[in-house]
């Protein structure tokens, strides 16, 4: 071990020194454990060599270290560092890991004392002519081409993200003749994708009116073989069904083909009959070019077909990720050449890593020696990266350093979830190590990001998502209860009914152990544990008891395959988009409506004496409605996008706040009372629409508190095919106070009754209709009073 830490202070290296290196550290390894417990040492050392890989990854700017596939470098040193049998062992080991992709890196007792200082080789005599590498981030960039998150290291070329996730080609046909009738999409499809990208086939029916019709697009199945298959999508055509869309996409980078697409009906006799596709098989227009019949124009992707004939004819059709590059800083400030990284990591060490390098001849400085450099590389590429699988102790252990990283550097909610994150990596470890199966570790990873408290936080595995279903109904919780508020039809429950126990698990405990995963505030948490209440192994059945008026009944119920969408899109009984409930109170759902339905209303709208915004779900791309509201400009809540170049959220250099909405009026404006109706469900972008109407008073808020999770989602992709769901920027409300954790608070406050849920009645949406008839005399005084006050307030206070 020492002749490779020598070979980095520019000693040259012998032929069979490195593997006379490793074979020495290898018999380190094999030394029996000491005073203390193995799994105790496990623990330290793997949290020494989490930090370190942090700091290296996302600080530390080397050429070399940006080379390698850091990903795969976790699973090897966490294969090596959990070999070890000492704790004294543990600083040869991390020498002998990071060197070759951090020359500079030193790590010493931390009874060391004396000032840093920078290794021989980072600061040359004469840095004239020499241009400075470092990181920048802004939020993070993971890769996913969320264009809203991006690192870069300055003075280095660094991809641009595409203008969208994913590469698209779209074509519809007219619905009406084949209303009520099963549907099927299939296509031969291939991929040859990076970690974390995938090809998919995608169907939906739209219906009139805009109510949410069949959808999926295979995201619990997404296809990353690079052989050629064919796959298919089932689904059932509405009877108000207007058209059904269809096509095939490449969700991030990489390249995917597909041929052969086909469309089709199921008849009366069970038969399956083709619906006319155009250009389904890519044989018709100029090769080499966009696919004739489809539209296909995604930014940061090319459409061309080519010559194929591994499939249906001589041509398909191939959809390829083209980003761009750019050596543009994100914002002005970065660390400078001689500040470094000095943190202690555990067993008595302190790593000291500098932030910033010179470059010389498109190189950082110093530059390692290729050989150590060369040789990690092969050692990497032995490592089955692109098959890595959690049932793999080491995989599990890459996943949890990588994602505890993620965010000890970069979640910005810390500051009010007050989590110990520190004591979090060790508690992680263990789970991960203690896991036996793919499922322990999802529970392991749904456990670390429900310590975030952030209600976009979210796992997700392909192929476990694809092995379960869920039961066709919606709970709500009404007066300490579960209780159905929608089921599918035919169905042996009905509205009202409370449930009590699935296959013999009280209720009540099925939700606490699911909220226990669950991630952000207790109404976000409850909401989200009653969606997945009853959610098992696919084509199963499930023994659901349940009261109905006072008689405990015992009901069969089956469980639906994930690519049923019956189960995931039933929702509650509500009016129409559009309803007037009263002569001059309209109901507008924001849920299903559409902007540009909203505009075609908008004159009877205005003309409306009350009119009553339904935002209980997510808006559908309608916040312009806001505009017909306000006599003034608007803007949206305060988003903070973190400027980050130190590590552990120390000394943020600042926020940007580019993004953020400015609503103008616009007519008509609406002139009677309104009214939005919101809760827990509601969440992200419909807090956005949320905070303007509070902050500016554009109607009365009725209902319940809303998630209090705001800001866009970013995606951590890990080995094994997991995706962690994450809130990577962080929202104030107007006032600049904190709107995290705490959400829109209604004006007037209506819980259900389970009475009304078994009369029909939405006690929210009546209320709404009282405050607006007046009927509710000290409700209208008491809001119309509060109103012009805060009218007043908003105007004073308000900036441009």
């Amino acid at each position: 071990a020492a002749s490779l830490v020598s070979a980095e202070h520019g000693v040259p290296v012998r032929n069979g020194s490195i593997g006379a290196s490793l074979a020495l550290l290898a018999a380190l390894i094999a030394l029996p454990v000491p005073a203390e417990s193995k799994s105790d040492a496990q623990i330290e050392n793997l949290r020494a060599f989490a930090k370190v890989y942090g700091y290296v990854r996302y600080f530390h700017p080397s050429d070399e270290a940006s080379s390698i596939d850091m990903d795969r470098f976790a699973i090897y040193g966490a294969q090596r560092v959990r070999s070890l049998s000492a704790g004294a062992h543990l600083r040869p080991a991390l020498e002998s890991l990071f060197l070759p992709i951090a020359p500079a890196l030193r790590i010493v007792r931390s009874s060391d004392t004396s000032a840093p200082r920078m290794p021989a080789g980072v600061i040359p005599q004469d840095p004239s002519g020499l241009v400075v590498v470092a990181w920048q981030h802004l939020g993070v960039g993971l890769g996913n081409a969320q264009a809203s998150y991006r690192s870069i290291r300055i003075n280095r070329k660094t991809e641009l993200p595409a203008g969208s996730a994913f590469g698209t080609i779209v074509q519809a046909v007219d619905a009406a003749r084949y209303r009520g009738k099963e549907i099927r999409l299939t296509a031969s499809v291939r991929a040859e994708v990076p970690t974390g990208s995938a090809a998919h086939l995608w169907l939906r029916v739209d219906r009139i009116g805009g109510a949410p019709g069949f959808f999926s697009n295979m995201s619990e199945r997404p296809i990353t073989s690079a052989t050629w298959a064919t796959y298919e999508i089932t689904g059932k055509v509405a009877a108000d069904a207007a058209s059904i869309v269809f096509g095939g996409f490449l969700s991030g980078r990489g390249r995917a083909w597909l041929d052969a697409v086909r469309l089709a009906v199921r008849n009366d006799s069970g038969e399956w009959t083709d619906v006319p596709v155009a250009n389904g098989g890519f044989e018709t227009g100029p090769t080499g070019e966009a696919p004739t019949g489809w539209r296909a124009d995604t930014p940061g992707y090319r459409f061309v077909t080519e010559q194929d004939d591994r499939t249906e004819g001589s041509r398909a059709l191939r959809i390829e990720h083209t980003p761009a590059s750019s050596e543009e800083p994100l914002f002005d400030q970065h660390p400078n050449v001689g500040e470094m990284i000095d943190e202690p990591i555990g067993r008595g060490l302190r790593v000291r890593i500098p932030l910033a390098l010179y470059s010389r001849n498109g190189h950082t400085l110093p530059q390692a020696n290729m050989q150590l450099v060369n040789d990690l590389r092969a050692a990497l590429a032995e490592l089955d990266g692109d098959a890595a699988n959690a049932a793999d102790v080491d995989v599990r252990l890459a996943d949890v350093i990588i994602a505890w990283n993620v965010f000890q550097h970069f979640y910005p909610y810390f500051d009010v979830v007050k989590t110990n994150w520190d004591s979090v990596l060790s508690d992680v470890l263990r789970r991960a190590i203690a896991d036996k199966s793919v499922e322990d570790f999802e529970e392991t990873l749904r456990w670390l990001v429900a310590q975030l408290q952030d209600g976009h936080g979210a796992v997700s595995q392909p192929s476990l998502n694809a092995r379960r279903g869920r039961l066709p109904f919606r709970a709500d919780w009404i007066e300490g209860k579960a209780v159905v508020v929608a089921a599918a039809e035919p169905s042996p429950l009905r509205i009202g009914d409370v449930v009590q126990s699935i296959d013999g698990v009280n209720v009540d405990t099925l939700i606490a152990r699911d909220e226990r995963l669950r991630s952000g505030s207790p109404q976000w948490r409850r909401a989200a544990a009653l969606r997945a209440l009853g959610t098992g192994p696919k084509d199963t059945r499930a023994l659901v008891k349940v009261e109905r008026n006072g008689t405990v009944l015992e009901l069969q119920m089956d469980r639906g395959r994930p690519s049923d969408e019956t189960a995931r899109n039933i929702a509650e009984p509500r009016p129409a988009n559009f309803a007037e409930l009263k002569p001059g109170i309209v109901y507008v759902d924001l849920a299903t409506a559409d902007m540009h339905d909203i505009s075609a209303r908008t004159p009877s709208l205005a003309a409306a004496r009350g009119v009553i915004f339904d935002l209980r779900g997510y808006p559908k791309n309608n916040h312009d409605v806001l505009r017909h509201l306000t006599s003034m400009p608007v803007q949206s809540a305060i988003w903070q996008m973190p400027e980050v170049i130190y590590p552990d959220r120390q000394r943020l250099v600042g926020y940007s706040s580019r993004g953020r909405w400015t609503l103008t009026p616009k007519e008509p404006r609406l002139r009677g009372r309104v009214v939005f109706l919101t809760g827990p469900q509601a969440i992200s972008y419909a807090e956005s629409v949320m905070g303007i109407v509070e902050h500016y008073h554009l109607g009365t808020i009725v209902g319940e508190t809303t998630a209090g999770t705001n800001g866009n989602v970013n995606v951590l992709r890990l080995p094994g095919d997991f995706a962690v769901y994450w809130t990577g920027m962080r929202v104030l409300k107007h006032d600049g106070t904190q709107h995290h954790l705490i959400g829109i608070r209604p004006d007037v406050r209506v819980t259900r009754t389970i009475q009304g849920v078994r009369e029909g009645r939405d006690d929210v949406l009546e209320k709404a209709i009282a405050i607006i008839s007046e009927s509710d005399a000290s409700v209208s005084a008491a809001v119309g009073a509060r109103d012009a006050r805060r009218s007043t307030e908003a105007k004073a206070l308000t900036e441009f």
